[in-house]
């Protein structure tokens, strides 16, 4: 696949005396709920993860990708490459 060129980001894209946007707001109450949750091992980390994603496809199920759409996007990405799955070569 051809690479899509983008443009360069303008150094006046940041500045940092501006207020702080909801995006950024959001980000940083979720990183202070994880560090209030203590997650310690890779269990509670991945069970966590699971339960942000879920919240996530809720408040916006019209941009989570449908399972069907997925299946297909994978099976032409295995075409393209001619790549296999670990369980079809044992």
């Amino acid at each position: 696949m051809k690479p899509i060129k983008l443009a360069k980001t303008p150094a006046s894209a940041y500045n940092p005396d501006r207020k702080v946007s909801s995006l950024q707001i959001s980000q940083i109450q979720l990183l202070q709920e994880v560090v209030r949750e203590g997650i310690k091992t890779e269990g509670q980390a991945a069970e966590y993860i699971r339960a942000l994603n879920r919240r996530v496809k809720a408040r916006f199920p019209h941009t989570a990708p449908t399972a069907h759409a997925t299946s297909k996007s994978r099976k032409k990405a295995k075409k393209k490459t001619g790549a296999r799955s670990k369980r079809s070569r044992a």
